[in-house]
């Protein structure tokens, strides 16, 4: 290789690695809501080391080793945050009962109830949290689940853009609090498994969907990602009122290294990182266009559960796209410890 052609892969490798370095101090300073610049990496960082194996190609044909030194930075970043989805997990010590989990946004007036019906039959979950839910749809899913489901906890209202409970262990209560700044509200439920209180708070997290129909599109983005810090602050707090089992789930509308799901998540466990196996992205089921482009399916994973101490994760899948909406089911399998 040629000394320009070296000089242009070390500058590139370089400028690459300090691109990175930049980004991961940044995100570790500042939140998301500060610029949207940070929350669009912060929100699809998995694809930010892409250029690793080009650039770790075009490091080993300059054969500087001190260039190619530098992309350990990048390398060991990449492991820490998602080297744990490729490893095998091993199983851990429980000591009570197991049970499973789904939740599901179903896509409110765009979807069918018997899409929705047929996938829960299928998979049989224990417990099913479900968001933009419809009056018209639950009361469908209501009559067709109830013998697999005999307790229930409905929206609260008749507008989309809700949740709903359907269990097979007694809901013990059911209610909404008013959470400050969680402009969709939050559903708490808590059932009885095997004589065990466990609290169930449905969530669905203000999206940013919206910004191609915007002229003023970082405004948006700034102005959604504060209002979700805002709202996992708010969960976060009253999260901290319960006592025993939690288990949050939902349509976060959130990455696993954005500002507002490392506030939400502080101090519980992610099932699909725990348990998964992949990159376990949930959006879009299908192919899409977005600004007139067409979009792949399953570009990031912003549909969560999340558990406290008392639980551990035995195993965590995305479901298949027979649900019929825009979001996957995530399924996962809990046990006590």
């Amino acid at each position: 290789m040629r000394l320009g052609a070296r000089l242009l892969g070390a500058a590139l490798v370089l400028s690459y690695v300090g691109g990175i370095a930049a980004w991961l101090v940044a995100r570790t300073l500042l939140a998301d809501s500060r610029w949207w610049g940070l929350a669009l990496a912060n929100t699809f960082a998995i694809y930010l080391y892409l250029p690793l194996l080009p650039l770790g190609w075009i490091a080993w044909r300059v054969g500087w080793r001190g260039i190619a030194a530098t992309l350990l930075i990048p390398l060991l970043a990449c492991a820490w945050m998602f080297g744990g989805l490729l490893l095998p997990t091993p199983p851990p010590a429980i000591a009570g009962p197991t049970f499973t989990l789904m939740t599901f946004n179903i896509h409110a007036g765009y979807n069918h109830p018997d899409n929705v019906i047929r996938l829960i039959q299928e998979v049989q979950p224990d417990i099913v949290m479900l968001q933009e839910v419809g009056g018209w749809q639950f009361a469908e899913l209501q009559s067709a689940l109830r013998p697999l489901y005999p307790y229930q906890a409905p929206p609260k209202g008749y507008a989309s853009g809700l949740m709903c409970v359907f269990s097979r262990y007694p809901i013990l209560s059911a209610e909404w609090p008013p959470l400050r700044h969680v402009w969709r509200g939050a559903q708490h439920v808590v059932v009885e498994i095997e004589g065990q209180p466990v609290h169930l708070l449905n969530l669905h997290l203000t999206s940013s969907s919206g910004v191609e129909y915007l002229r003023h599109a970082r405004w948006y983005l700034q102005q959604t990602y504060a209002q979700r810090e805002l709202e996992a602050r708010s969960v976060s707090a009253y999260l901290a009122s319960l006592e025993g089992p939690v288990i949050v789930a939902g349509d976060l509308n959130t990455t696993a290294q954005t500002t507002a799901y490392r506030i939400l998540a502080d101090g519980l466990d992610n099932a699909f990182a725990a348990a998964g196996w992949g990159a376990g992205h949930t959006y879009p089921a299908q192919p899409q266009r977005w600004m007139g482009w067409p979009t792949p399916a399953r570009i990031v994973r912003i549909d969560h559960i999340l558990y406290s101490h008392h639980l551990v994760a035995l195993h965590a899948a995305v479901g298949s796209t027979r649900g019929g909406s825009d979001h996957l089911p995530v399924i996962a399998q809990l046990a006590f410890r």
